[in-house]
Order: structure tokens, then sequence, then C-alpha cells
């Protein structure tokens, strides 16, 4: 293939990429935009088999999406954009010419990268992820544990992406402390749209660590979409632990693209670890888990089959109601029962889930309280007077102000580093 063939080849997934990223279910010229681009792409001469099976059944996927013929329209719109980041790893091998068969193609497309129709197998989830090949590992050299970008990033679009990515991130948490008091389907689309935005877009800048837990967080809540598990407990936990975890993400690529040194945070493996086996990790979770989890994460019982005895609702326990439906044994039913009772003793206590924004401001307005307390008690009217009435309520009052603050101070979860700054 040409130097101007594969220039133009580039060009135009840059500008589908950048569709891709922004399409919605309901955004009508974008959609159009992207089957035309796919289209195009298509008809380009002396591309490899595989780059036109693709793109043709990207332009599929956006058509069936406009005409509403789709039951997932959000799923359609994931596909289209692991389609492009295939695109882009086969664009990337043609202009070095690489063979195409490290290409990661998508598992539910049917030909590999010879343009051969597969004989029906999948490939499995790990040989799926679309994980950029240049990741800040691969560009950092040898040493996996350096936070690099790579290095041909371009910086307007990183600098965008930072600034998008943590406003989806916000939304996330917004959209989560909904689902506490409310489990409505439109929050959890919400959740689920920011990790997809997120993923695509650091897929197409090659942030590899940070599209890896998107789509794995991506993932999870597919599953609550599709109503196979619920987001509470555990596994809103293990949500918002990925919302920090981005959130830690994209602060290193800003402080990266200022030319600070990084390394790579510490827990991405563990939380990929536990995202990708989301039952065992809420089964072994602080909080005190759902019966159905425990079994489900031991292997005694399946999802659907818990899920099921659960949406049938009864007078009954729900361990009682497994064991008359044959879904578990009344053994690993009694066993997981002890398991949840000896979790739920570790923590009895009660908490709640605040976003870290609220507690901020929490945290600044009692040091400005306290601040204002001092000025009162040192005015020189308040110590000159000789009432003992207000010289009582001016130390109870030193007195709660202090005990608030210290309260305040002691959120550990809660980082601290403005309201210093702001004393300092």
């Amino acid at each position: 293939m040409k130097e101007d063939i594969v220039r133009e080849f580039e060009e135009s997934l840059d500008d589908l990429a950048a569709a891709v990223v922004a399409a919605e279910p309901d955004d009508l010229p974008i959609l159009g935009e992207i089957n035309n681009s796919f289209n195009k792409l298509a008809e380009l001469d002396r591309i490899p088999p595989v780059v036109r099976l693709l793109a043709q059944e990207g332009a599929s996927l956006a058509e069936k999406i406009v005409l509403r013929e789709t039951d997932d329209p959000d799923m359609a719109i994931a596909r289209l954009g692991q389609a492009v980041e295939a695109l882009q790893q086969i664009a990337k091998c043609v202009a070095r010419e690489e063979p195409l068969d490290t290409v990661e193609l998508p598992d539910w497309f049917e030909y590999d990268a010879t343009g051969e129709k597969t004989t029906g197998e999948t490939t499995s989830d790990a040989a799926a992820e679309d994980t950029p090949q240049d990741s800040q590992t691969d560009s950092a050299g040898e040493d996996a544990n350096i936070f690099d970008l790579p290095a041909d990033a371009d910086t307007d679009l990183v600098a965008e992406f930072i600034t998008e990515s943590l406003d989806h991130i916000v939304n996330s948490e917004g959209a989560l402390l909904e689902l506490e008091a409310n489990q409505d389907p439109e929050q959890i689309n919400t959740i689920f749209r920011a990790f997809h935005t997120i993923k695509g877009t650091s897929g197409f800048l090659g942030l590899a660590a940070v599209n890896k837990v998107a789509h794995k967080a991506e993932t999870l809540l597919d599953r609550a979409r599709k109503g196979e598990i619920v987001i509470t407990g555990g596994y809103a936990d293990l949500v918002l632990d990925s919302c920090d975890m981005l959130k830690k993400l994209i602060e290193y690529v800003s402080a990266r693209l200022e030319g600070a040194d990084c390394s790579m945070p510490e827990g991405v493996d563990d939380l990929i670890a536990r995202l990708e086996s989301p039952d065992l990790s809420v089964a072994e979770g602080p909080e005190a888990p759902r019966l159905g989890d425990i079994l489900v994460a031991e292997g005694k019982a399946t999802r659907e089959d818990v899920e099921a005895v659960a949406a049938e609702g009864g007078k009954e326990k729900i361990g009682t109601r497994l064991i008359k439906k044959n879904v578990a044994k009344s053994k690993d039913v009694a066993k997981a029962i002890r398991t949840q009772k000896a979790v739920a003793g570790k923590t009895a206590e009660s908490s709640v889930r605040v976003t870290t924004g609220r507690l901020d401001t929490l945290i600044n307005m009692v040091g400005e309280m306290v601040i204002a307390q001092a000025m009162v008690a040192q005015d020189p009217v308040v110590v000159k007077n000789d009432s003992q009435a207000l010289g009582r309520n001016i130390a109870q009052l030193g007195k709660i102000t202090r005990e608030l603050q210290e309260l305040t101070l002691s959120m550990r979860m809660v980082p601290l580093k403005n309201t210093f700054q702001k004393m300092a």
C-alpha cells in the first residue's frame, strides 16, 4: 500500500473515531456521518479485505441504530467503537508493514485478519479487549511501572480528554448516589455511557491503563443494564473504586502532559482483577454481601438462577426459596448464611456514600468557621466584656467548633490537600 493510501486510511479513521466517541443513540446526524464514513472507508482502494469487512459491519450497525432495528443501541455504539479500535490497529500494522495476525478483532466479528470467515468460535474476553497497542507501559520502555504518554500523543486532544473525562466521572458519581435511593435504569445508562466514552477516547489516544479500567468497568455496567446484577452494596463500591482509579489515572495523564514524572498508580492491577471477577470481589468485600452473591462467587449457583428466584419475590426468605427451587443445596445455603453473618458482624457500623466534592466543601466550611470563631473569641470587645453568660457561650462555641473540626479532619477517606493549602 502506497504512502498516500496509508495516509488517507489513517485520516479517515481519525474523523471516524472522533464521531464514534461523540455518538449517542438519538443523535441521528452523527450516526449518519458515521455510516457514511464507514462506507467511504470500505470503498478505499488497495485496503486489506478485513478492513472492508469491518467497515461494512460498522456501516450496518450505524444504520440499524438510526432505523431502530437494534434492541440495544448502546451496545451497538460500543461495537462501533470496537470496530474503530481494531481498524486503528490494522492501520498501524499496515504503515509498519507488519502482519495483521497480531490485531485483536472484536469477538462478535465473524472474520479473521485475512478476511476469511471464522468457524463460529469466539475469542476469549482477554483476546477481545480493545486495549491499544501504543500503551503507556510500552512507550516507557522495559520498566512497566513508569506511567507515560504515547510518543505521538496529540497534546491538545489529550487536554480536552482530561477535562471531558473528569466531567463524566463527576456525573457518574452523582448517578451512583441516585441509584442508592432509586434503581433508575437511566442512571445506570449515564454511568455506562461515561465509561464507554472514556474507554473509546482513551483507546484512540493510546492511553492503555485508562482504557483497560474503563473497559472492565463498562462491562460491569453492561451487566447491570441487562438486569444480571444490581448496582448496590459491593457492586456500587466497585463502580466507585473504578471512578476513583480513573480520576487518579487521568490526573496522572495531566501531570505527564505538564512534564512531571509519574509511576503507575498502585492498585490498578488489583482493581482490574476485581472487575474481571466482580461476583467474587463482592462476596469477599468489606460489606456484608447478599446471600445470592456468596453462592454465585463460590460456584454453588448461577447468577441467572439466583436473580430469577429473587425477581419472583415471596414471603419466604431468599435462602428458603433457592432451596425449594433447587437452585442451591441446603448445605451450601447454610454455609453462605454463616459467611454472611460473619462479615456482617465485622461491619456493624453503617455508612453513607457522599461525593468527595461535598466532603471537601464541608471541611473547607468548617475551616472557615474555626477562623471566624477565633476572631470572635479574640475580639477586644468580647475579651473586655464582663458578662459571665457571654463568656460561657463563647467558651461553649469554642468547644463545639473544636469537636467539629476534629470530626471533619478524622474523615480519612477524604483528601485534605486543598484544606491545608487554604490554611497555609
